[in-house]
């Protein structure tokens, strides 16, 4: 898949590695400058939970539901709780509405 350069600052961090505070601080200082907070449909574990809790702090957030309603959560349903009150507040958008036309991959649009 070919990603698209939408000119996007993002928090990066070695995939599979805890998010330590500073990364999470700036993540959030970014989600707070932002228009809008899109929160895709992706595995959830321990070590990136805080993604989720960062993406629950946006003013506008968009919830992209997966194509079979399931999410990968290895946190014990912390991030499927999260997730649900998120859903509960802001709605959330079926996946092939918008997803699968996006050139980038999904998650790392907003650094989420």
């Amino acid at each position: 898949m070919r990603r698209l350069n939408v000119g996007v600052k993002y928090v990066s961090a070695p995939s599979f590695s805890p998010i330590n505070e500073s990364q999470h601080s700036e993540h959030i200082g970014l989600i707070n400058k932002a228009d809008h907070v899109v929160l895709c449909p992706m595995a959830v574990g321990m070590n990136n939970l805080r993604n989720i809790h960062a993406a629950a702090e946006g003013s506008s957030l968009f919830v992209i539901d997966s194509p079979d309603g399931q999410i990968s959560d290895y946190t014990g349903g912390k991030a499927l709780e999260l997730r649900r009150s998120m859903i509960e507040r802001n709605g959330s958008i079926q996946s092939h509405l918008c997803c699968s036309s996006w050139p980038v991959h999904c998650g790392k649009i907003l650094g989420i």
